[in-house]
């Protein structure tokens, strides 16, 4: 059961970004939408593939940053309850999975997904770049954890063989960086993941930029989608969006949970639903 903990299973809906780029690339316009579901792709198939080979990078990464902070980790109070830190694993045994999934991770992808190699590649260098010491970096921590959200969207692309849509990888880079901040600042102060200096006052800054540029650039995303679905009103689900991050910004400002927490909560999770719902009709 440990090693659910370690490998950080929990984590994986994030890989779920994947699926994004080829739901909205299907509506873009009639040339895509038939490359795409009309000759044989298989979008889903890949998509399906190419969450899971992020599945497998996103827990060699949070193997190899639980080596590089076993020893921070035993001073914290919650992360000192890793398997690695509370001892129920060795590094030695860590070190073995991390070498494994490696082998197993460029196996899959240069006999499987190829073309995914490059994004793949950078996701992992930016990462352990992060775990050896640039999250301490004020700023730079956010941005890299936020290339890793636009990283997950351009593979979802590149998996099926389309361009990812501009406004989708802007649109998707502000709401990571605004719920990047949003984990810093629910975090106890001077205690950041990594030791991160990031102020208060910083964190209210990035927050509040971050949570207008998303309403902005989705905004502008469904005016795009629009333009090629004549009739088709998806500006309609902006309110959905727009309640969703000032419902979490509230929460994170009254401190009410913790990040896990808060996606447990009921009127996000209602929101997010008919969001879901809203966009999959408007669109279908």
């Amino acid at each position: 059961m440990y090693w659910f903990d370690q490998f950080r299973i929990q984590q994986w809906p994030k890989n779920l970004l994947v699926f994004a780029g080829p739901f909205f690339a299907r509506f873009a316009n009639q040339a895509t939408a038939v490359q795409l579901y009309h000759t044989g792709n298989q979008p889903w198939l890949k998509s399906t593939l190419a969450f899971l080979l992020f599945c497998i990078a996103s827990s060699l990464v949070y193997l190899f940053n639980d080596l590089c902070d076993e020893a921070q980790d035993r001073l914290h109070p919650a992360k000192a309850q890793r398997p690695l830190a509370a001892g129920l694993v060795s590094r030695r045994q860590v070190g073995a999975m991390l070498l494994g999934g490696l082998a197993l991770l460029l196996a899959a992808t240069f006999t499987l997904m190829p073309e995914l190699a490059p994004v793949l590649g950078l996701y992992l260098l930016l990462n352990v770049g992060y775990s050896l010491g640039l999250k301490r970096v004020p700023a730079l921590d956010l941005c890299l954890v936020s290339a890793g959200f636009v990283l997950r969207v351009l593979a979802g692309t590149q998996a099926v063989g389309v361009a990812a849509s501009d406004w989708i990888l802007l649109c998707t880079g502000a709401l990571a960086l605004f719920l990047s901040a949003a984990k810093r600042r629910m975090e106890p102060e001077g205690s950041a993941a990594g030791g991160s200096a990031d102020s208060l006052r910083f964190l209210d800054q990035v927050l509040s930029l971050s949570l207008v540029a998303a309403l902005i650039l989705y905004s502008l995303y469904c005016s795009e989608l629009n333009v090629h679905r004549e009739g088709v009103s998806l500006i309609l689900t902006v309110p959905f969006v727009a309640y969703a991050l000032l419902h979490y910004l509230h929460r994170v400002y009254h401190n009410l949970g913790s990040s896990r927490s808060l996606l447990l909560d009921l009127p996000l999770a209602i929101t997010t639903g008919l969001w879901v719902l809203s966009t999959w009709w408007l669109l279908k």
